[in-house]
This record gives structure tokens, C-alpha cells and sequence, in this order.
């Protein structure tokens, strides 16, 4: 059983840092709403070299599967 991915992301609306979690470690595109402004962000996870595949000015960070959740949550906070 592979483990999803995990990162934080910034909402384009609000500035808001928020954690995001997939199930699978192939998953590509990251589907939210922030919890702040209620903004929906549909983002591909890891952008090509060239720039495309990203709309906006969506920031995304991904971190290694194994870390732990109030670990994302405490660099979202710092972050913010």
C-alpha cells in the first residue's frame, strides 16, 4: 500500500496557509477550498520545468509521506 502525499499550500485569495493530504502517492492535482475565504483552488501538485500546469499564483509545498500531520499544521501556522 503506497502513502498519498502531503504538503502545504497558500490560498491566492486570503494568503491563508493550509495543509493538504492526498491518498495516493500518484495523485497529481490538488482539489480545495479554503477554509478561510471559502476560495476552491484546482492546482496541479508538481508543475513542470517550464512553468505550466499551475494556474494562478497557487503556492504549493510538498513534503516527504512521512511527515506527521501537527507537523504541517505547525509550519501552516508559522507560515501564517
Amino acid at each position: 500500500m503506497s502513502k498519498g502525499r502531503r504538503g502545504i499550500w497558500r490560498c491566492p485569495s486570503c494568503d491563508l496557509h493550509q495543509i493538504w493530504k492526498t491518498r495516493d502517492s500518484k495523485s497529481n492535482r490538488l482539489d480545495r477550498s479554503c477554509k478561510a475565504c471559502g476560495k476552491r483552488i484546482r492546482a496541479t501538485i508538481q508543475r513542470s520545468s517550464s512553468g505550466k500546469g499551475r494556474s494562478r499564483n497557487v503556492e504549493i509545498w510538498e513534503r516527504k509521506p512521512s511527515s506527521k500531520v501537527e507537523d504541517l499544521e505547525r509550519e501552516a501556522e508559522r507560515r501564517n
